[in-house]
């Protein structure tokens, strides 16, 4: 392994990115305490983009909750959001919305812009699937909302 040079081993990891005129990722995220529900209750909601899961890959398996993968639910996947939490997520270039469930986690963390991965039809709803990722905002809707398998979504289209 090449040694560093000496002027990046006297400047630290934060003097390096103030040098370079980065800012680091860290000051972008919550801080450890913060109540994950805090960032969906934004003006606007939380925004950024989302894909989708459930083509046949993982069928058989279970979420993170311990419910069993289905496509055809309105369900999604979300980090630091607690399960059962209801959302509503809206696409910003069409303006649909459709409700959906937190059953599990993702999308992997290693993929910064992309903050929920929504279940093969609620994508459906939003998009066409052959779109992959969408820019959308994600809002938390009260305890008191309607379940998204009870409720149609608020632009179901035949």
């Amino acid at each position: 392994m090449r040694p560093r040079p000496a002027h990046f081993q006297r400047l630290g990891v934060l003097g390096l990115v103030a040098a370079l005129g980065m800012s680091p990722v860290w000051a972008a995220l919550p801080a450890a305490g913060a109540d994950p529900l805090a960032r969906l209750a934004a003006p606007g909601g939380l925004m950024g983009l989302a894909s989708w899961y459930g083509g046949g890959e993982r069928l058989n398996q279970r979420t993170a909750s311990g419910n069993r993968v289905s496509p055809d639910a309105y369900e999604a996947a979300m980090w630091d959001v607690p399960f059962g939490t209801l959302v509503k997520v809206t696409s910003r270039e069409t303006g649909k919305s459709v409700i959906v469930r937190i059953t599990d986690r993702g999308p992997a963390r290693r993929y910064r812009r992309r903050i929920i991965d929504l279940s093969r039809r609620a994508f459906r709803e939003l998009a066409p699937l052959r779109r992959g990722l969408i820019p959308v905002s994600v809002e938390r809707l009260p305890e008191t909302a309607p379940s998204p398998s009870r409720a149609p979504s608020t632009t179901r289209v035949p």
